[in-house]
């Protein structure tokens, strides 16, 4: 079923104009995922149908029950069963029975099942009318609205349809390297056997952890779009906390053998206890707060990410960090 039929489908449902540019809205980016993680997985007709109707239940009522609703229009409709089981699970992150005879619906469980029906609710998730929001965003909607149990289906939902979000570990400190070399050599074979990215640079070239954070999502990102310029998630990092695509560059704000000032990032989906403490022995780490900004660190940043002074004098000289993330999301438009 082609995606004007199921328009057609829609309009002579009643369907608003709302409701159907959402419906393609949510469509679009249901594809958008299929095609990204799911691309020999699901079926992609199946998934566009299916989010092109979700809503159809709305040409007769905006209330929760307009899901149930909508299934039964598709029954009448002698729509595939598969599409029907779409339109019926699709609110929120599904419905168990309990809240379901608590809500007025009929008694039956409306958790999605298939990745069809995942990656169609989730979809539905992000987006609001017609605009796409973050996963963040829509939880700080629901949490207040939404029972916990309910919250946590939705967290549970997106990591299943869009992969969890790795933990991020972010360690401020002194480190005391005698070969540079062999701490490459034995960082690389706890990545590998952990399965984690492990990067440390020098602290001097870091505007602080909002810095970090940015660097290393755009980089997960980079990398999951299959977009990176680097062959590896830890190289990628330190291009993003660079801001450049010159590796030789990046490179500059790596550690150097001695004594240094410098920021240790742990990388993984599962950081299991002992890695901290192996790469801080490899390190001969003695953690700290995080870097002040003395002159000598400012000098190096404006110095290292070309920042002018009538940037800094727009910005105001707090902002410093502000300008150097402004670096950091240039990187995306210059790939």
């Amino acid at each position: 079923m082609n995606r004007d039929v199921c328009l057609e489908i829609l309009r002579n449902a009643g369907c608003n104009s709302e409701v159907i540019q959402h419906s393609v809205a949510v469509a679009d980016l249901a594809l958008e995922i299929c095609d990204t993680r799911w691309k020999d997985l699901a079926d992609h007709e199946l998934i566009e149908a299916g989010a092109l109707l979700h809503d159809i239940g709305r040409s007769r009522t905006q209330g929760i029950h307009h899901a149930v609703v909508g299934a039964a229009i598709g029954r009448e409709l002698g729509l595939d069963p598969r599409l029907v089981l779409i339109i019926e699970r699709h609110i929120g992150a599904g419905i168990t029975q309990d809240e379901a005879e608590a809500l007025g619906l009929p008694a039956k469980d409306y958790i999605p099942e298939t990745i069809e029906e995942k990656i169609v609710a989730h979809a539905d998730n992000l987006v609001d009318g017609t605009d796409r929001i973050t996963f963040d965003e829509r939880i700080r909607q629901v949490e207040e609205k939404l029972t916990a149990s309910h919250v946590n289906r939705m967290i549970k939902l997106h990591n299943e349809v869009c992969g969890r979000e790795p933990d991020i570990a972010i360690f401020w400190g002194f480190a005391n390297i005698k070969d540079v070399k062999y701490l490459m050599n034995e960082i690389s074979k706890l990545e590998q056997d952990h399965n984690l990215a492990i990067q440390i640079v020098g602290a001097a070239f870091v505007a602080g952890e909002g810095h970090v954070i940015s660097a290393v999502k755009k980089a997960i990102r980079s990398i999951r779009e299959e977009k990176a310029i680097a062959s590896n998630l830890g190289l990628e990092i330190l291009l993003y906390l660079a801001g450049t695509r010159n590796i030789s560059k990046a490179l500059k704000i790596g550690v150097k053998e001695g004594r240094s000032d410098v920021v240790v990032l742990i990388i993984g989906d599962t950081i299991e206890d002992g890695i901290k403490e192996k790469v801080f022995e490899l390190l001969s780490f003695e953690p700290s707060a995080i870097a002040s900004f003395d002159e000598g660190r400012r000098n190096r940043l404006i110095e290292f990410f070309e920042i002018t002074a009538e940037e800094l004098a727009s910005v105001g000289e707090n902002k410093l960090e502000k300008l150097v993330m402004e670096r950091v999301a240039l990187l995306d438009l210059t790939k």
